[in-house]
């Protein structure tokens, strides 16, 4: 199964760790990046917003 498009609101304690860690274990890339929040998108359209 893969998922076509979703997103989802993630509380984070640090938002640029957080950003290495989704890197670097899930494959998501930043999409836009915020002084509150990321936007994480993967390959396959799924949406994550790190707050």
């Amino acid at each position: 199964m893969q998922l076509k498009t979703s997103y989802q609101y993630i509380p984070v304690t640090n938002l640029q760790q957080a950003l290495k860690w989704y890197s670097e274990h899930l494959g998501f890339k930043l999409a836009v990046e915020d002084p509150i929040c990321l936007e994480l998108r993967s390959e396959s359209g799924v949406r994550v917003f790190l707050i």
